[in-house]
């Protein structure tokens, strides 16, 4: 795609605004470029502030706009995160899966340590029982009857070790603000106790997981090798970095496969939440 502005204009067109010699509308027209293009740049919500320079991977129009320290670091992460599994789309998604898996714990010399082998896993808990099986007659729809809307989810997001040792579990409930009383129970079971607008995990909440649980709970021995899905959640840049500075891999597991390859997914919330789900039916 051809642009029909230069790199010096549209740096000479950001000067003129900050510096307030021009309008946005003034800069669109006398430059000749798009003033939605001006705000993008100005305001910060296009790529980040970085020197201007041509890329010849665009076909010698297209300008990159982030400095190149920027993009070989995300580059970099992204060759780690394809490393560890995180594509995985072809049929032998299963085989794949495990020759990786094998050949990472070999690379680390994680055999016979499983003390260094942690998954962590985070199922959502509904608060409405209308969302449970129910039974009825084939090609009808079935409907459980509620006493009440129940409308709520709450997250909990438990790790632990191949060696079956657990660190603190993280509560994620529905709300503005974590209740006073809740810290003060935390304290005394170890649980860590988060919320977020509609229960469901943020990759921010995640990130400070990791930095203040998991880190600080899983010894001094590294490297550590820690197995997990591949939700949007779980991956960011920040995350990867502080990874790497504390010797830990990451491991994404295949998409859509949770059900059988996830540790935790199978072992101990399945059961769990079928459970979890009985009692919630009998309160209302």
């Amino acid at each position: 795609m051809q642009i029909g502005y230069s790199a010096e204009n549209l740096k000479a067109a950001i000067d003129d605004i900050k510096h307030e010699s021009k309008s946005f509308r003034g800069a669109s027209q006398f430059y000749n470029i798009p003033k939605t293009t001006l705000m993008h740049h100005v305001k910060g919500t296009r790529g980040v502030e970085g020197r201007i320079v041509d890329d010849s991977r665009g076909g010698g129009s297209v300008k990159a706009y982030l400095p190149f320290e920027v993009e070989q670091e995300i580059a970099n992460c992204l060759k780690i995160l394809d490393k560890k599994g995180t594509d995985q789309t072809n049929p032998w998604v299963f085989y794949n899966y495990f020759e990786k898996l094998t050949k990472i714990v070999n690379d680390l010399q994680l055999n016979g340590k499983p003390q260094q082998i942690y998954n962590c896993d985070e199922p959502s808990f509904c608060h409405d029982p209308s969302k449970t099986k129910t039974i009825g007659a084939i090609n009808t729809r079935n409907f459980r009857k509620a006493s009440s809307a129940a409308r709520e989810n709450t997250t909990a997001l438990l790790c632990c070790s191949a060696s079956g040792e657990m660190l603190p579990l993280l509560c994620v409930f529905k709300r503005k603000s974590v209740m006073q009383n809740w810290l003060e129970t935390g304290l005394i079971t170890k649980t860590a106790v988060s919320v977020t607008e509609r229960g469901w995990m943020k990759t921010t909440l995640f990130h400070n997981w990791f930095r203040d649980v998991f880190l600080k709970n899983i010894g001094f021995q590294r490297p550590v090798l820690l197995i997990y899905d591949g939700h949007v959640t779980h991956i960011s840049f920040e995350l990867i970095k502080l990874a790497q500075e504390n010797q830990v891999t990451i491991i994404k597991l295949p998409p859509h496969t949770t059900h059988v390859l996830q540790p935790l997914d199978v072992a101990v919330f399945k059961g769990l939440k079928t459970k979890g789900d009985r009692e919630v039916c009998k309160c209302q």
